[in-house]
Order: C-alpha cells, then sequence, then structure tokens
C-alpha cells in the first residue's frame, strides 16, 4: 500500500513539473462565472476564461544573408489561436472547498502560403501547416476549514452558549490549498512545421529543383532580380541609418 501511494504521488509530482515547465500562460486570465448553483451552506460554481479561441492572420519577413544564397521570405499565417481554462468549484460553508481545473496552454495553428525570393532570381513558393506544442493538465485542490469554539468566556460569562446569537463554531477560515496534476496530455511535444508543397531550401538538386516552383525560370528570374535587388538596397540603407 505504501510503495502504491509513492508511486501516486512520484507521478503527479512528475505530471506537475511537465506542466510548469511548459505552461505558456504567463499572464493574468479573466475569468467569467457561467452557472452557479446555491443550497444553503452548499454553492457550486462554474467558470471559463473569456477570449478562449482566436482566429486571424499575421504575416512574417525573414531576410537572410547567413547561408550561400541570401534569401527574402515573406510568409502568410492564417490562425487559430485556443487558450482555454475551465475551473469547477464546490463550496460547503465551514467544512470544505473543492476547484477541478482543466486547462490548455495558449498556443497557435495555422497554415500558410510562403515565397522564397533568392539572390539569383530563383522564387520557391511553399505551403504547409505549423503548430506551437499542445499541453493539457487537469488539476485539483482542495481546502480545509479551520475552526475554534471558546470554550470557556469567562466564569461569569456562558453567553458563548447560551445566548441568541451562540453558534456551534465561533470562526472558521480556509486553509492553503495545494494543486495536484490528475493529469496531463502532450500530444505534441515540441513546435511542428510541415511542408505539403514545395521547398525551404535553396534548390541545389536536381530533387530540389523539381520542388522548387516556378523556380529560376527567365521572366520570372528577372522579376526575382529585381525584386531581390531593391529589397537589399533598401536593407543596405538602413544599416546605413
Amino acid at each position: 500500500m505504501a510503495v502504491l501511494l509513492f508511486s501516486s504521488f512520484s507521478l503527479s509530482l512528475a505530471r506537475r513539473q511537465l506542466a510548469v515547465r511548459n505552461t505558456r500562460r504567463v499572464t493574468s486570465t479573466t475569468m467569467q462565472e457561467c452557472f452557479k448553483l446555491t443550497l444553503g451552506v452548499f454553492s457550486e460554481t462554474l467558470s471559463m476564461q473569456t477570449d478562449m479561441v482566436k482566429v486571424g492572420w499575421q504575416t512574417d519577413q525573414t531576410y537572410s544573408t547567413q547561408s550561400n544564397h541570401k534569401y527574402w521570405n515573406v510568409r502568410f499565417r492564417p490562425y487559430v489561436k485556443p487558450d482555454v481554462l475551465i475551473q469547477n468549484e464546490i463550496n460547503i460553508d465551514k467544512f470544505f472547498y473543492n476547484s477541478i481545473k482543466v486547462d490548455i496552454d495558449s498556443f497557435m495553428t495555422n497554415v500558410f502560403a510562403e515565397t522564397y525570393i533568392y539572390d539569383d532570381g530563383t522564387i520557391c513558393l511553399n505551403a504547409g501547416w505549423q503548430t506551437e506544442d499542445v499541453l493539457l493538465t487537469v488539476e485539483i485542490a482542495n481546502k480545509f476549514q479551520n475552526c475554534y469554539k471558546t470554550i470557556i468566556q469567562s466564569l461569569c460569562d456562558w453567553s458563548q452558549w447560551f445566548s441568541a446569537s451562540a453558534q456551534l463554531l465561533d470562526e472558521c477560515d480556509q486553509s492553503d490549498s495545494v494543486d495536484v496534476t490528475l493529469y496531463t496530455w502532450n500530444p505534441i511535444a515540441v513546435d511542428s512545421k510541415k511542408l505539403w508543397y514545395g521547398i525551404d531550401t535553396y534548390p541545389s538538386t536536381a530533387a530540389e529543383i523539381a520542388k522548387c516552383k516556378p523556380g529560376d525560370i527567365v521572366t520570372l528570374k528577372f522579376i526575382g532580380l529585381l525584386l531581390y535587388d531593391q529589397l537589399n538596397k533598401m536593407h543596405e540603407n538602413d544599416n546605413k541609418q
């Protein structure tokens, strides 16, 4: 039994460390109350994070002079960005509090279309898909009640027992809680990128040249050289300033 408890604790600790190491939720989270049930001393509340799923697009540009062939890369990325936090809280006044959280760390997944324009005029058009790592965690937290009752107020004052305002317990407050990770799911552990069409390196072999479209067609090559030349001049002017 002791071995089983120790193994369970070690597993929970390892999962907790994984969650802490991978989390991207570094800003404060705004929660919205979606449901609340109150029955006497019992209450249950379901809350969810606002802005749970965003869609949009962004454009990334790269100008590189580090490789044998300098290039300008422009990538257009329509994306979906989930960021999910769902929390269910149960509270029994002066007795017990429980919280369960389902948390999907913020991540972006997107398709993309891009172009590489190299310094020799070669143009490669690509399309693909990419995503950041995905991590889901389920956490539980409990708070217990710390209470006291004054047994003797004084030998001549027993109002804590017999007055109209006397209570079974004089005062209670909640203990500290510790988040325990019950479950983690990390289906994509690292940022990933997959090309559906094209090539994202300079085409030097016959197989790579076949993947680079439109490639170095004479007319397009002239356009590519012109575009690259203008970009290079702009880059040099920026460096001088």
